[in-house]
């Protein structure tokens, strides 16, 4: 059998030599291709809550580093700093949402890949006149009251002539909001009957929407309550795609900071009773009272089945708001017919500008039955049944419940109230961003 050849002094060198030389080229591929391809893949992964590199964002003024607690957290959970040069940064906030319309019509984004954060034709969806109108052009009255509260346009002659010629005896026992275009539960007034609404109208001008009061809403331990939702709407930048509405899983519940009784004459001016969060102590109602603050709490204490259908309900309630508010497709007109601007419309300066923006939206379930008090998941109005919530009226589990859209807000409010609102709130404000900016749709859910 052949000995082996030897490998000689010189040749065993040559062998080490190209070994060590191929670490060395290993190692420089890994720092220099590797390194950034799993750098990419850690950028554009959805589960991670930090990314590796530093973005920056900027915004007007003096005003350039003030935010809600909500956007703080967010903007560092996200590492976008502020950057006093605009040309670098990836995100431009508005100095505020009062003005937004005025901002944005003179803005000039500083770079060519710059998303906004904000959207041209917000206060056409929170002005409480233009919403209902919008819905009543769409849908006709008797579905849009299917949407959000019937409701009447003062300064639209046709609707408050349709108003004044209701028969006063067939609503003597009607109770009606009056609202002004005012923001967190300003300018509103309750009134009984047609007489009182037309008088208190005649008084002060200010009063924009009548709007019929919802008498049996539904309450857990007698206190009213209202839903608070999260929508993100997202204007692509190409008139050639669709505006997207997107609607986050976590919510909160607001309620009354007094118990709500049967509606009478002698109490529509106490506000504790009628009026969600007004007054309202967050320590004593989610702490003390026990009642539900997030919407996983409020699906445990009334039950999954009947949670499902409030939400699935509530989507479609959405969709056909949003419907009343898609622009058309390749049409990129700058108004719509009755003259008001267009929402999302991209005019040149934002060309091409990807924009979206957070909307607050405040939901109430109308039981169109005597009053439902939830007191736990055994017992309605006192009585116990088998059933999560119903059955004292004719087996009722919520299949007659109707969710109402009241308002749409502009400029939620982000300031935290309990260790549960600063979690659900800066996990919506962060994941609105990331929605925005990164295109992460994974928690949303997006309205048909």
């Amino acid at each position: 059998m052949p000995k082996p050849y030897p490998i000689s002094q010189y040749q065993g060198s040559i062998i080490l030599l190209l070994f060590f030389l191929l670490i060395i080229i290993l190692k420089t591929i890994y720092y220099n291709y590797g390194y950034k391809y799993l750098f990419a893949i850690h950028l554009v992964s959805s589960n991670e809550t930090k990314t590796l590199h530093t973005r920056y964002y900027t915004k007007c003024g003096k005003s350039a580093q003030q935010h809600n607690p909500a956007t703080i957290h967010a903007l560092q959970e996200l590492n976008i700093q502020y950057s006093s040069n605009p040309t670098r940064a990836c995100l431009y906030i508005p100095c505020g949402y009062n003005y937004l319309e005025s901002e944005l019509s003179i803005l000039e984004p500083s770079n060519s890949h710059q998303v906004i954060f904000a959207i041209k034709g917000a206060d056409q969806l929170c002005s409480k006149n233009q919403l209902w109108h919008r819905i009543h052009q769409r849908w006709g009255r008797d579905r849009a009251s299917q949407l959000t509260p019937e409701t009447w346009v003062i300064l639209n002659q046709p609707d408050i002539q349709a108003f004044y010629d209701l028969p006063p005896h067939d609503h003597q026992h009607s109770i009606f909001i009056l609202k002004k275009n005012i923001q967190r539960k300003q300018g509103l007034k309750l009134v009984h009957g047609v007489p009182a609404a037309i008088s208190a109208i005649e008084q002060d001008h200010a009063f924009r929407v009548i709007q019929r009061y919802i008498p049996h809403p539904l309450c857990i331990k007698d206190r009213k309550l209202n839903i608070r939702l999260y929508i993100c709407i997202v204007c692509p930048g190409k008139s050639e795609q669709p505006i997207e509405w997107w609607l986050h899983p976590k919510g909160k519940c607001i309620y009354t900071a007094d118990k709500y009784t049967a509606l009478s004459t002698d109490n529509l001016d106490n506000h504790n009773q009628h009026l969600t969060s007004f007054n309202l102590n967050p320590e004593q109602t989610y702490t003390h009272d026990g009642l539900p603050e997030t919407l996983g709490q409020f699906r445990q204490y009334i039950g999954s089945t009947i949670y499902k259908k409030i939400w699935l309900d509530i989507i479609s309630v959405l969709s056909g708001i949003r419907q009343s508010y898609t622009q058309p497709i390749h049409q990129n007109y700058t108004h719509n017919s009755d003259g008001t601007p267009k929402m999302c419309f991209i005019d040149s300066a934002l060309q091409g500008h990807r924009c979206f923006q957070l909307f607050g939206l405040d939901v109430i379930i109308d039981t169109r039955t005597p009053t439902y008090q939830i007191y736990n998941s055994n017992y309605v109005n006192g009585d116990k049944y088998n059933s999560v919530v119903g059955g004292k009226y004719g087996g009722d589990d919520g299949d007659n419940w109707q969710p109402l859209v009241l308002e749409f807000n502009k400029g939620p409010e982000m300031s935290y109230k309990s260790p549960e609102d600063k979690n659900m709130k800066t996990e919506v404000m962060t994941d609105c961003i990331k929605l925005g900016l990164d295109k992460d749709i994974r928690k949303w859910t997006q309205i048909p």
